[in-house]
Formats: structure tokens, C-alpha cells, sequence
């Protein structure tokens, strides 16, 4: 999983995927800010489910090191600094098994994300991660230290193995932040003003501290490795940014650190600690889990499915639904699949909200194996199965499944199947019909429209009719960015999550490799999308979706809660790929709908 849990992994969930799997892994590829709030993310989704599972890194890339750059000395500090506070934070968070990305040469989207050159010698990136990971075995995270002013974690505290402390500090700013249109005059893609606590040097990710050592730490090593020793007592002021992480070596003892607090590292953010190795580098391993109580029950042998008639139902993969339009019953088959190498037996439950009604076609069924009514299992709404099945083969068996008169909306349909040996499955859809007649739409002013504050003439852009717009590219994207514009929505607009927007699109003149993306924007720079990349039709491609759908992605900022909050939308984002200057996008029909009270 590359993003924060949403509906992809709930639908996972309901689907008892926890049977199947012995570890939970996902990759990061955003800014270093955002790792560990998105590391609680996830570990607050195994919490509410209950699964007690290592927690794997596999990938965790940098994604900000242009290739045309990657033997400046300034940007290989950036990707130094970013895998050191990656290293660092997942050993303190807890991770089982993490691995930066990658040991091999690798160029995407115009950025070198390796940590080895073009002829496999080692980057800076990659010196730091090996000495930390040999360095850091059986160190103690004990404290994390928060900015004020920024309101931002800035480093932690580790209690190595010899009693000594290592104080680790980083820049609450992100590098290259990405500018929205209210950003009147950025710079470079960054914020406008300078932040509050900000370093006065002209790199606006910069933060200057001061260190005041009271009179017991009789020692201060400076550096990653310790360089540089400073005399008794003697106070420093330093600069931590986007290219330099700073590193405290001192006794066990606290010191100031200006315009920052010492809060302890709290237990609940580190499950374990790593028993054997802790960083993980292709052969390390990672730490046993300790006692599990709630080790689910072996995954069944015999798999139930809910398979929907396509000429019906469209899957709406952002959603996770599926959907259907006409008055017309769900119509599918309710398959079961017997995976071992013997017959099996059992029953299967068909289920739905209470109004719903199963019409099942028996006398249809086929394959080899046998789905029947069973007697003795208690009355229901939904009706009880006796199912047989051959060796490694199916039965399934038509079906209706009968809405409420009027029903519009979603509703969350199962069937269950229990073995006669015990073994359990079960398939969950969520189901969602459209709204008839379509709620009312409100055609948004194509005057919204505005390019971004850090490259206000990559767009020229002209009205249309039928309150259209042409956005014409007149300049690339600088590499790892893409031609972004923004629209703005009406001042006091609220999004609810039951929303609809729409919009058509148009690349002029049509291209085969043409991309566009489209996100919703908040005003914090949190960032959620409608689906990946779509490319450009041969004419107008329309887009309709739900804005409680939007789901997460890269390059988004990541706060402590989620608060889920459809309303705190600001912007809508269009993004597109393989064009050239000159090109045009068109856009036209930009609608909200909203379901009225």
C-alpha cells in the first residue's frame, strides 16, 4: 500500500483479508514531514481492526532529486538528509523492516532516485543509512522534540547503546512545497512568507537554532559520526534545512534547544523494539512479533464471490462500489470456488439491509457441485444455502437482489460461507445506485481558474463558451513536476461528502500519450485524488465522482488526526503529462451536484 488507509484497505478489511496475510507493508515516497503521522496513520487502521502485524517499509524514496542535478553536491545533501530522518524515524517508530529505495540505478519521471551513481558507487544517502543501521542497534528512542512556533515534530532523542544521547534535528519545512494560487508571490514552488522560527539564509526550508548546554554535559560531539568536539559548556547556533539535518552526541543529561520542547517518547508509537538488526537492508531481518492473541482462523480452502453483471453495474474503482443506474434488480452470479483437493461442504448466507430481497435461480446453476435451500437453519430475510463442490472446481448459481421501492444510495451486500470443517470466507460489495432525478447542478464560473503562484506563465488562459475555458502550456514543468493548474472554489462553498462534481476535458490537438489528473486541495495542502492518471480521449473525456471518494496519494500534507472533514476542499487541482508547449487543455462543464434537503 503506497498511501494512508482509506477505502481500499476497509474494503480489504470487510473482505477478511487479515486471514491471508502475515505482515502489513507499505511504501513512502512524500516529505520526510509527513512519515510518521503517516506511520500512526496506519498503525491506528491495524489498531481499530485488530491486527497484530509486523509493520514492513519496503520502499521509502526520494522523489526530489532532479536527474539533470544528481551530482550536484547540494541536492545529493537533500537526499542525504531526507533517508537519514527516514532512517532514524522508522527505527524510533517501530518499524519491523525498512529498506530506502533504491540500490540500483533508477530514473522515473525525469528524477534519480537511487542511492548509487550511474556506476554503482555509493551516494552520501547511502553511507549515512549503512552507519545507522549498524550504529543503532539497541539504541532507546526516548524523547521527540517539537518546534513552537511551527507546531512541527523537529528531531528525536536516542539513548545509545554506551548511555550516551544522540539529539537528531531536522527542518519542520518541506523542501519544494508545492504553491497554491492564494500564494502571492512564491518562490520556486515554496511558501511566500517566510515561516515563523525561519533561518535568515535564502533557503526558505532553513531553521536556525541555538544550543545552550548547562554545566554537566562536560562534552558535545557534533556530526552524524561525531566530528567535530566542542569545548565544556560552550553554546553553538546552528542551521538545520532541507540539505542538513544536525547531530548532538552529549551525556545523558537535557539541554536548550531554542524555541523547542522535550516531549518523552510515548510508548504507544513504538509496538516493539527490533531484536535483530532493526533496519532492514535486503538480508536483515526483522523483529519476531511477540505474543498474539487474536491470530485469525486459517484461510479457507472454498472462496465465496458476489460476480456482477457487467452490461449493469460499472465498477467505480475510487470508491471501492459498484454501481448501477436503471430500476432494474442487481443482477450477478454467487459463485463458490473450492481451491482444495477434495470435495467440500458446507453452507453460504447471502446477506443485505433489512428491505432487501435475494432471488436466486437455482434451477440455473452450474459447474460441478450443488447449491440448494437448507433446512434447519433459522428463518431469515435472506435465504440459508446448502452448497457442495467438487475438487478444485466451482458452482454458481444467477441472482437477483431486489432494492427497497426508491432506494437510491449505497448499501453494503455479503455472502458468508462456513465449511463443514469450520472454515470461514466471506465477500463484501458495496453496491450504490445514482439518484433519480439527478439533485440539482450548479455550474461553477470558469473564472476560477488560475495558474500556479510559483510559475504564473506556465498557462495561458482564454475563456470559452458555455462558460468553458483553454488552458494553453506555454513552459514545461521543471523535472519530478508536472503543468499544474488550479481551480479555486467559491468562497464559502462547504463540500459535503455526498457531493458530486463533474467536468469534461479536451487535449488540443489530441496526443496518445496525454495525462491528466485531477485532486482536491485544502487550504493546509492536504491532497486527495480522484482516480490515476486518465488519458486524454480522441474527444472530450468526462469526469464525474463523489467527493466523500477522493482518495489519498503522494505529495500530500499529512496531519496528526484525520479529521475526514469533505468540507475543508479548497481546491481543485489539474495536473497533465505528455504535453507540449503549445498544447491546449479545454475545460468546460465544471458542475456541482448536491443532494438537497
Amino acid at each position: 500500500m503506497a498511501f494512508v488507509p482509506a477505502q481500499y484497505q476497509e474494503a480489504l478489511a470487510a473482505n477478511r483479508v487479515r486471514a491471508y496475510v502475515q505482515g502489513y507493508n507499505f511504501h513512502f515516497y512524500g516529505w520526510a514531514q509527513d512519515f510518521l503521522p503517516s506511520l500512526r496513520r496506519h498503525r491506528q487502521f491495524l489498531k481499530t481492526h485488530d491486527w497484530r502485524l509486523p509493520v514492513w517499509i519496503t520502499e521509502a524514496g526520494y522523489f526530489q532529486l532532479p536527474q539533470a542535478d544528481a551530482a550536484k553536491p547540494g541536492e545529493l545533501a537533500r537526499q542525504q538528509a531526507f533517508h537519514e530522518r527516514l532512517a532514524l524515524s522508522a527505527y524510533a517508530g517501530g518499524v519491523d523492516y525498512y529498506s530506502p529505495f533504491i540500490l540500483t540505478p533508477y530514473i522515473e519521471e525525469g528524477c534519480d532516485l537511487a542511492l548509487t551513481t550511474a556506476e554503482y558507487s555509493p551516494r552520501p544517502a547511502l553511507d549515512s543509512y549503512l552507519y545507522l543501521a549498524r550504529h543503532l542497534r539497541g539504541a532507546r528512542p526516548l524523547y521527540q522534540l517539537w518546534h513552537r512556533p511551527s507546531r512541527c515534530e523537529v528531531g528525536l532523542v536516542l539513548s545509545e547503546t554506551n548511555g550516551n544521547w544522540l539529539t537528531a534535528l531536522w527542518t519542520p519545512y518541506r523542501w519544494q512545497d508545492f504553491a497554491l494560487p492564494s500564494d502571492q508571490g512564491a518562490k520556486q514552488g515554496l511558501r511566500a512568507a517566510r515561516p515563523a522560527g525561519a533561518a535568515a539564509s535564502g533557503d526558505l526550508t532553513a531553521l536556525e537554532v541555538a544550543l545552550q548546554f548547562p554545566a554537566e554535559v562536560r562534552w558535545v560531539q557534533l556530526g552524524l559520526k561525531g566530528e567535530v568536539t566542542l569545548t565544556n559548556a560552550q553554546d553553538a547556533r546552528l542551521e538545520v534545512s532541507s540539505a542538513q539535518n544536525v547531530y548532538v552526541r552529549t551525556p545523558p543529561h537535557r539541554f536548550r534547544i531554542s524555541d523547542c520542547e522535550w516531549r518523552r517518547w510515548q510508548p504507544g508509537e513504538r509496538i516493539r523494539l527490533p531484536r535483530a538488526g532493526g533496519l532492514g537492508l535486503g538480508a536483515s531481518r526483522f523483529a519476531p512479533p511477540g505474543p498474539v492473541s487474536n491470530v485469525p482462523p486459517l484461510p479457507s480452502p472454498v472462496v465465496a464471490q458476489l460476480l456482477y453483471d457487467a452490461g449493469e453495474m460499472s465498477p467505480d474503482k475510487p470508491a471501492q462500489t459498484y454501481r448501477w443506474d436503471s430500476g432494474s434488480p442487481v443482477r450477478g452470479r454467487l459463485q463458490v470456488y473450492n481451491f482444495s483437493a477434495k470435495a467440500a461442504a458446507g453452507w453460504c448466507r447471502p446477506e443485505a439491509p433489512n428491505g432487501w430481497r435475494w432471488v436466486l435461480d437455482l434451477a440455473s446453476q452450474a459447474d460441478a457441485g450443488e447449491i440448494g435451500p437448507t433446512e434447519g437453519l433459522p428463518r431469515s430475510a435472506h435465504p440459508a444455502l446448502r452448497v457442495s463442490v467438487a475438487a478444485q472446481s466451482r458452482v454458481e448459481v444467477p441472482f437477483r437482489l431486489v432494492p427497497p421501492p426508491g432506494f437510491t444510495g449505497r448499501a453494503r451486500v455479503s455472502v458468508r460461507w462456513e465449511g463443514a470443517d469450520g472454515a470461514q470466507d466471506v465477500c463484501t460489495t458495496t453496491v450504490e445506485r445514482a439518484a433519480a432525478p439527478d439533485p440539482p447542478d450548479f455550474l461553477l464560473s470558469a473564472g476560477g481558474w488560475r495558474p500556479t503562484a510559483a510559475h504564473p506563465r506556465q498557462w495561458r488562459i482564454e475563456p470559452l463558451e458555455r462558460g468553458g475555458v483553454r488552458l494553453v502550456l506555454l513552459e514545461q514543468a521543471p523535472p519530478g513536476e508536472l503543468p499544474t493548474a488550479f481551480y479555486v472554489l467559491p468562497h464559502g462553498l462547504a463540500l459535503g461528502a455526498e457531493d458530486r462534481l463533474s467536468v469534461a476535458l479536451r487535449l488540443v490537438p489530441p496526443r496518445p500519450r496525454g495525462y491528466f489528473r485531477l485532486q482536491l486541495v485544502s487550504s493546509s495542502r492536504e491532497v486527495a485524488r480522484y482516480a490515476d492518471d486518465q488519458p486524454f480521449g480522441s474527444d472530450w473525456s468526462a469526469v464525474d465522482w463523489r467527493v466523500g471518494d477522493a482518495s489519498p496519494t503522494f505529495w500530500s500534507h499529512v496531519p496528526e488526526a484525520d479529521h475526514s472533514r469533505a468540507s475543508r476542499w479548497r481546491f481543485l487541482r489539474l495536473a497533465v503529462r505528455g504535453l507540449r508547449v503549445g498544447d491546449a487543455v479545454e475545460v468546460r462543464d465544471l458542475r456541482l451536484r448536491r443532494r438537497l434537503l
